[in-house]
Parts: structure tokens; C-alpha cells; sequence
């Protein structure tokens, strides 16, 4: 074994990603030999660079790909282990199997900006969070990563349509979620006083021919007289329809993007 597939052994017993200055320590030499080291491993496919310093071991099989198509969390690890965090809105739909097409971001929900700006590949799209509501929703899972479990995926769905795609990929998503409780997510939105992030999914949900979950949310809710958009970054001049039933202002895109017919 070469002294390069030496380090990256001794370095796998502490997990796939690491630093230069790791690297560094088990290779020993000079700073310039190391850093050569890590550019020929890089180019053999050995590792990846995923930010500046940050690198994750690839898997044997694996090393035509990117390593945020085999494991969006091990491509994220090296970059948030320090950081206070919750991987969310369209790369939280990713981690729950609830996009039907390869995003390009990565969306992450921070307490405070990084300079980071691409990782594996892919944009790093940061979201600064008050510290205090970072850590709604947000579960533990592998390499020290943070994201946000189901429900609050789907109530920040409600909350930033922007962040998710749009309402057709928030309605895809409902179509193939399967959260049968709603506890957690009307909780969430209490905590998060994001009640009209419910009556968007509850609009949208009815809008795709999902009454379960439309009927789920409004037996829950009471619907305020004052009208919300559907999509809050849209031209209020380009509404063509209220839903009545959830008082909800629909613009003309929003309704193109789920083909919905409505008379203006």
C-alpha cells in the first residue's frame, strides 16, 4: 500500500471526511507533498474536494459520480460539522425521497453565514435562521448531520414556496408523502407562528385532488377572513383566483405550473 492509500486508510477509521490539515497529520513530509498527495488522489477519483480544505473519501464503485448523488449527507458533513445547522426546504425534500427531479442546490439552514458557496458540485444555497427556531423540526442522522424530519419539511414548504420550487414541486411532494399524523406538524406551526404556511398546503393539496390531507389541515384550523398568497413572492396583480375555501390568492403562474383552469 502507498503511502497516499495509507493516510486515507488511517483516516477512514475516523470516518470519510476530512481536512488538509488532517490529511497533513498522518501523512507527514513537507505541506507541499501533502498537498501534491491530495491533488493526484483527487484526480485517481480517490477523494473529492468538497469545499475549500474539506474532503470525503470515495466509495470503491462509486468514483464516477459525485458523492452528493450517492450521499447527500457525506458530501454536507465536511462543511457543517462546526456549524449550527438544519439541511432543509429542497435538499430536506431530497433526504425524504419526495423530489421526482436531480436538483443543482444545496439548501441549508444556518445561524450564521459561511463563505462557502459549492460543495460536491452543487450551489451551496445558505438560509439564515434565528437560532431559536433553527432547531425546530430538526433531526440527527449520519455524519453529524442535522436536517429537517417530515414534518417540518412540509410546513417550510408552506412557508417558503420560493425555497422549494414552486407549487408543483410542493405538490408532488404531498402526493407522495405518507405522514398519516399531523400532530407535528400543526405543533411546528404554532412554535414557528406559521399557520399560513398550512393553509397554503391545505390549498394546494386541494388543488391536486388530495382531499385527505386538504380535509386533515382544515378540520385542524380556522381560516382567517384575510387572504394569503399562495406563492408570497409573486406580482399581487397577476391573481386570478381565490380559493374560497382556504381564502388563498392564486397567481397566474402558481396556476399554470398545476394546470389548473380558472375563470379570471
Amino acid at each position: 500500500m502507498n503511502k497516499t492509500l495509507s493516510t486515507l486508510n488511517q483516516l477512514a477509521r475516523h470516518g470519510n471526511a476530512f481536512t488538509t490539515a488532517e490529511f497533513r497529520g498522518f501523512y507527514g513530509g513537507s505541506e507541499q507533498s501533502a498537498a501534491n498527495a491530495l491533488s493526484r488522489a483527487a484526480r485517481q477519483g480517490l477523494i473529492e474536494r468538497v469545499a475549500r480544505g474539506r474532503y470525503v473519501i470515495r466509495e470503491i464503485g462509486r468514483l464516477a459520480t459525485y458523492s452528493s448523488t450517492e450521499d447527500l449527507l457525506l458530501s454536507l458533513s465536511p462543511v457543517l460539522l462546526d456549524k449550527e445547522h438544519r439541511i432543509a426546504y429542497l435538499t430536506a425534500l431530497e433526504y425524504h425521497s419526495l423530489l421526482l427531479h436531480p436538483q443543482s442546490e444545496f439548501h441549508v439552514a444556518l445561524a450564521a453565514s459561511t463563505r462557502i458557496r459549492k460543495v460536491s458540485g452543487r450551489v451551496f444555497r445558505q438560509v439564515i435562521e434565528v437560532r431559536r427556531f433553527l432547531g425546530v423540526g430538526a433531526m440527527e442522522v449520519d455524519h453529524g448531520c442535522r436536517v429537517s424530519d417530515l414534518p417540518r419539511t412540509l410546513l417550510d414548504a408552506g412557508r417558503r414556496p420560493d425555497l422549494m420550487g414552486g407549487v408543483d414541486t410542493i405538490g408532488d411532494a404531498l402526493k407522495l408523502t405518507d405522514l398519516d399524523d399531523l400532530s407535528l406538524l400543526m405543533d411546528y406551526a404554532g412554535e414557528l407562528d406559521a399557520e399560513g404556511a398550512l393553509r397554503r398546503l391545505g390549498s394546494i393539496a386541494g388543488a391536486i385532488g388530495q382531499p385527505g390531507w386538504a380535509e386533515g389541515l382544515r378540520s385542524r384550523l380556522a381560516v382567517p377572513t384575510t387572504p394569503i398568497p399562495v406563492d408570497p413572492g409573486a406580482d399581487s396583480s397577476s391573481y386570478v383566483w381565490v380559493d374560497p375555501e382556504w381564502n388563498v390568492t392564486w397567481d397566474a403562474t402558481s396556476t399554470d405550473l398545476l394546470g389548473l383552469s380558472v375563470r379570471v
